[in-house]
This record gives structure tokens, sequence and C-alpha cells, in this order.
């Protein structure tokens, strides 16, 4: 039996028997189950690397045993983010990450009403162990609370040391650390008897470098099975703290707490927060093809000028000419069937400097209006389709973040209307713990591992 300890093996929970099971299994509990079907496990997306899995039914015993210790509280199939990388396509296994929060961003509300946040983890002091994690909803939001309680703490502390002229130490969750409290360590994964699917992240694509010299990294994405933990008692867990702390005795840089961002990449390169003078005025630096900054500001009008969506190739997305009651992509240099439509919204904002013209595309633009362009189209009439519909006008009034880019195009022609590639609204509701407990009570699919 000795080969058979700290294993693991996806076990499920079908939803036809959810109520009778799920209520017998707390995390954290250790049980005798007996009477389990084993079968192959799952081809795709497995949150367990086994080629079998084990299902409860019928005949299913459960009892609860007492907790001597002898068994793990997690295990994780962990992966190195210089790895991770090379995992991008292999849609066999989700895979489970560890490392500590070095900045994340805003929520961002989709059309759907869900929400998301991007975080970038580190798991060593180079800068090859960033990774940015796109987490939605429930996740986000915890996360972003366990963010800003450890940031009162921290200022808390910092209260304290100002007025003792002796070191003051503070109480790590795994031992007295002098000064430590500024970082938040975080694991991703699987846990034994799980209320949800045991997976933690897919991948989903390669990061865009900002700059050549950054090799590219690929993006980790929950889904529905993530779990999060945060500082969690758990060796590997452990030892990166122990080797980041190990850091700061060795003379680098001390940790820094993680760091609100509006938008947030896994490269440190974050575009510069200019007002609407400056970015009138701005030059694009030699040797760059284009100008990324940010900016905020409250939307006073949408534009009608050319619309406010444009019919479109479904490969590239340009916009395709008609010609005889045909339409043909220039860039494709075929006739492109069916085309389809995709918003180009313009709209103007202000600040205390002055105002300019933005350009929204498909996915900003459904960002902020809150609903998918076919919808709107469906509830339109045809010979209204021509005007500025009222989801479009109820933007008026709202403040918001805005990741623009300028291009030599905008300088030259004396063109604004800049391109966004990032929106955030700035008037969300804040997080509560109620949000970020959310998930308990979710309707969706659930598996136990």
């Amino acid at each position: 039996m000795k080969r058979f300890q700290d294993d693991h093996i996806l076990a499920i929970v079908r939803n036809n028997q959810r109520d009778a099971f799920l209520p017998m299994l707390k995390e954290n509990e250790v049980y005798s189950i007996s009477n389990l079907k084993l079968v192959p496990g799952p081809k795709l997306y497995r949150s367990v690397d086994r080629d079998l899995s084990v299902n409860f039914f019928y005949k299913t015993k459960i009892e609860e045993h007492q907790d001597t210790g002898s068994i793990p509280r997690y295990k994780f199939e962990l992966q190195p983010f210089h790895r991770v990388k090379d995992l991008v396509g292999d849609t066999k296994c989700l895979i489970d990450v560890i490392g500590m929060v070095m900045s994340y961003g805003q929520l961002e509300k989709r059309s759907n009403d869900a929400q998301k946040m991007d975080v970038v983890l580190m798991d060593t002091r180079l800068k090859r162990g960033l990774i940015d994690i796109i987490l939605a909803d429930c996740h986000a939001a915890a996360l972003q609370l366990s963010c800003k309680q450890n940031a009162k703490r921290r200022e808390d502390v910092s209260n304290l040391m100002g007025r003792q002229s002796a070191p003051v130490h503070v109480l790590h969750p795994r031992g007295p650390r002098e000064g430590n409290l500024c970082c938040d360590y975080w694991a991703t994964g699987k846990k034994v008897f799980s209320y949800t699917s045991g997976a933690s992240f897919k991948l989903f694509h390669f990061n865009i470098p900002f700059t050549a010299n950054i090799a590219d990294r690929a993006t980790l994405s929950s889904t529905d099975a993530t779990r999060s933990y945060f500082n969690i008692d758990y060796e590997p867990l452990n030892a990166l703290n122990e080797k980041l702390s190990a850091s700061i005795a060795g003379g680098h840089n001390s940790l820094q707490a993680p760091t609100a961002r509006q938008f947030v990449t896994a490269n440190e390169n974050q575009p510069k927060e200019l007002q609407i003078k400056s970015i009138l005025e701005a030059k694009i630096p030699v040797g760059n093809n284009v100008l990324h900054c940010l900016c905020k500001g409250t939307i006073i009008d949408v534009l009608n000028g050319n619309g406010w969506y444009y019919i479109c190739c479904p490969k590239c997305a340009r916009a395709v000419r008609e010609l005889e009651g045909k339409f043909y992509c220039a860039a494709c240099t075929e006739e492109p069937y069916p085309v389809t439509q995709r918003y180009r919204v313009v709209i103007r904002i202000e600040d205390g400097t002055g105002s300019t013209t933005l350009t929204l595309f498909n996915k900003e633009a459904e960002q902020i209006i809150g609903a998918p362009l076919n919808t709107l189209l469906k509830e339109i009439e045809k010979e209204k389709l021509a005007e500025i519909p009222p989801a479009l006008k109820n933007l008026i009034g709202k403040k918001c973040a805005f990741q623009i880019k300028i291009t030599p195009y905008n300088i030259e022609k004396g063109c604004e209307e800049y391109t966004v590639t990032r929106v955030s609204e700035l008037s969300l509701p804040p997080i509560t713990n109620d949000a970020a407990d959310s998930s308990e009570g979710s309707n969706k699919k659930q598996r136990t591992t």
C-alpha cells in the first residue's frame, strides 16, 4: 500500500446525485468511501492527470473518520511558470500554479453580467517568473478582497511601527516574519472533495509583449472548475515564501505589497497615464510605431458621423466594400460569405484639461455597453438603425479609464479618434464579503475531486 500513499484520483459526483452525496461531504474532513465505480477518466481538460477516475453511485457508502494528519490537506499538480508556455494548445489537462500576487487590475464587467480581473503572479525573483492570470466572478472578487484586507493590515502595521522605536514582528500565517505582511501568496488548484470541479486554469492564449525584448508569455484563464487558496499551509508555497524572503536578506529589493492597477499585463511596462491635453500634444518615441497610454475621462457624447457599427469580413474583421450586391474584403482578396457586423462606436470624452474623441471597437464597446451587437440589431427597427440607439446614449455621463494607442496617423493627419484597446468603468460597485462568497449556491455542474 505504500506506493499509493500521497496519491490522488478524480472522484465524480454527477448532477443527478448531488443532493444525495454532497451534503455528506465537507472540505478538510476525512472519509472512508467504499463501493465506487472505477471508470475511464475524462479525455480532455482533466483536473487530475490520471487515465482512471471513480464515480459515486447508489451503492457508494461514506463514513466519516477522525483526521490523524496522515492525509495531506492539499494535492496539486504544479507547473512552474517557465514551462507553462510550452503547454499552450494542450487540452488534455488543466493545470495548477502557485505564486505571489504582484499586481491586480480592476473588476471589469462583461455583457453577460460576469466580471473578470487580471492578475500577475510571480514564482521567482526573476522577470521570467511572471505570469498573467484572468480571473472571473467570485475568484476575482475573492482575490481583490484579500489584497485590500492585506493592504489594510499592512497600513495598520506601518502606523504601529511609526509609534515604536523597536522593530515590530508581524505574524505571518506560517510563523513570525519581520515586516513581511506586504505579500499575498496564492495557490490555485485541486482540493480533495471540493464542492466544485478540481482543476484550476485553462490555457487561453499567448500574451502579446509591449516591447520586443520581452518574451511571449502564456496567459491563464479561470474556468468554472477553478479553486483559489490564499496563504495556505502547503509545503511548496512555504518554500516559495522562504525563497522570496531569503532574497531580501541577500540584498535584493524588498517585497512590495500587491499593486492595484487600472489595467494589468505580465510585463512591467505599464502605459503612462496622461491627461487629454498631453495626449493631444503627444509625440511617439523614436524607434516606436505606436504609443500606448492611459487616460481617464467622462463620456459627454456619442458621435454618429460614420454610424455605430460596420459590416466586416468574418475572417479578418476589416470593413468590406459592396459591389453589385456582393461584399469583398480587400485584405482577404476573396468574397467573404457570410459577412458579419461589429461595433465601431466613436465617443467624445473630457477631463479637466480638454476633450477628445475615441473609437471603441467590438470587444471594448460590448464591454461598456453591456450587450452584444447582435442583440441590439434584433431589437431595433430597420428604419432606425442609422440612429444612435438608447443603449449607446446611456454611455453619456459614465466615467471610465481608457487604454488607448496613438499612431503616426493620429499625429500626422491630425485625426483624433484614438483607438481604445482596453476600457474599465470607474463607477462599478465596491467588492464586499458577500460578493467574494458568491460561489456558494451556484447552479452550475459540480464535480468532486
